[in-house]
């Protein structure tokens, strides 16, 4: 790896190893709120679903490469209003607050000079990295959320998604971040659930790729990354009025923030989208009604260099 990647590398996990480490409080507050409701009572992610999830379509994305897959039947609907549910007793947390939170545990963590610092190194990175349209931009996000730690969730999904996620990818190039040959591990075991109401949104964006420097279950050191998202869908769109996923390219030559349109792909209880994270894409604004919705991630381990 050149040596400006390494050190890019390097930067970036130290920055989402401190993220991770401020919204901890939260996500332990949650699984806390979670099991005093019962927890996710009903589901027995040991049990395998009947019928097993099926391809409705695939997407060509030939501005990134490869494709988006659409499933049905990644959960049993079922499932997902149970989901839904347990949500609403635990209660979601509006984006901007979580932003906050995260803000106030690194203010206090590092002090308002740490913050300034880290600031104009993450500035920094999306330079070298050519980032334009960054998930994480103030804004960029207005659902409320809650975030859940679950293999049994994780694994479950994998055994149904798993087949239609691209087993291995090539990350080559100067702006890689890590070249090398990439092979899906497994499903990151944290899953964002989002709830949009009417007048929210999810503005253009990429999806953050997730750094770890070991497997999640293994431990086993090495490059881990996360290159694919899954976004799962919890409630249909008979029931809201807007909300779709769009996949986006910048319109025209001269890009002045006005992007047109590759695809869209409406909710639907139970239906997973599988895209690679540098697929510019948005959660379209709800007119009315409610959306439910999970995001997770696919992990990959590097195993070759170019």
């Amino acid at each position: 790896m050149p040596k400006h990647s390494a050190a890019i590398l390097e930067r970036l996990l130290a920055k989402q190893e401190a993220d991770r480490a401020y919204l901890r409080p939260w996500i332990t507050q949650t699984a806390e709120r979670l099991e005093a409701v019962g927890g996710w009572t009903g589901l027995d992610f040991a049990k395998s679903l009947a019928p097993a999830a099926s391809l409705v379509s695939t997407i060509a994305l030939d501005e990134v490469g490869g494709c988006a897959s659409v499933l049905d039947g990644a959960l049993d609907p079922a499932w997902c209003r149970v989901l839904v549910e347990k949500h609403m007793e635990v209660g979601f947390t509006p984006q901007a607050e979580v932003d906050k939170l995260r803000k106030d545990a690194e203010l206090r963590a590092v002090g308002r000079k740490g913050v300034a610092a880290a600031l104009r190194d993450a500035y920094r990175l999306r330079i070298e990295l050519g980032i334009q349209y960054s998930f994480v931009e103030s804004g960029k996000n207005t659902s409320e959320a809650l975030t859940v730690r679950s293999w049994e969730l994780a694994d479950l999904l994998w055994q149904r998604c798993g087949p239609f996620v691209p087993p291995e990818l090539k990350e080559k190039g100067g702006a890689s971040l890590a070249p090398g040959t990439y092979q899906a591990q497994c499903i990151v075991p944290v899953f964002r659930f989002m709830r949009y109401c009417a007048g929210q949104g999810f503005r253009p964006h990429h999806d953050p790729t997730r750094l770890l420097r070991r497997h999640p279950r293994t431990k086993e050191r090495g490059t881990f990354r996360s290159l694919v998202t899954i976004a799962l869908y919890l409630n249909s769109d008979s029931e809201m009025d807007g909300g779709a996923l769009c996949f986006l390219r910048p319109a025209g030559t001269r890009n002045g923030g006005e992007f047109e349109s590759i695809a869209s792909v409406k909710p639907a209880a139970g239906r997973a989208v599988i895209f690679p994270h540098n697929q510019l894409h948005e959660g379209g604004e709800l007119v009315a009604g409610v959306k439910h919705m999970c995001q997770c991630d696919v992990l990959y381990k590097r195993v070759g260099d170019y």
